[in-house]
């Protein structure tokens, strides 16, 4: 059998042998050298499938149905072996929650999403588990190729974890700005 590679097609990873001029779409158990490994179904990612980065130590696992769309539990880890990411698809879209950790385990990032698949809040934190930013987030859409966000509020805090500033928005522009403990003399 010839060597399978893989290649991006019609916006899907796709598994092949051959040339890219003459493409022979794969099934059956893949292991792509040392980048993953798992099943095809004509050429399309289906079932768990396993990453690995350059050290041969894991570095992701999703599970794809019958289409090639991600379902299920994504985990995504740091070279030391902790999880770095942890998001849930449906569909090949995001879903709910989406943890992203520091690679000493705490958070770094919540991003929650709305059954669209669109984010609806994002909170980012310090490595010592401290949060850093609050964004809500009153709107995306596309614009041309780019995914265009419209803040509703924007909270920044100190290290520590107080409150320094919050934002409001209206149509993308800052419309009102309040300082914590801001003293007047």
């Amino acid at each position: 059998m010839s060597k399978l590679k893989w290649t991006i097609k019609r916006g899907m990873e796709v598994v092949y042998t051959g040339t890219l001029k003459n493409m022979v779409l794969y099934s059956g158990w893949a292991e792509l050298g040392s980048y993953g490994k798992g099943q095809c179904e004509n050429g399309i990612k289906v079932g768990k499938w396993e990453y690995y980065n350059v050290n041969n130590q894991p570095m992701l696992y999703e599970e794809y149905d019958e289409h090639g769309l991600r379902q299920g539990w994504s985990r995504q880890y740091h070279p030391n072996g902790q999880l770095e990411k942890e998001e849930f698809y449906k569909d090949d879209c995001v879903q709910g929650d989406v943890n992203v950790f520091w690679p000493n385990g705490n958070v770094h990032k919540w991003i929650s999403h709305s059954r669209e698949g669109r984010i609806i809040e994002v909170k980012s934190y310090s490595k010592e588990g401290n949060i850093l930013k609050l964004h809500q987030i009153i709107e995306q859409y596309k614009l041309k190729r780019s995914l265009v966000t419209r803040l509703k509020l924007e909270y920044i805090y100190d290290s520590d974890g107080h409150l320094l500033v919050e934002h409001k928005f209206e149509r993308g522009r800052v419309v009102e700005v309040n300082e914590a403990n801001k003293q007047c003399i």
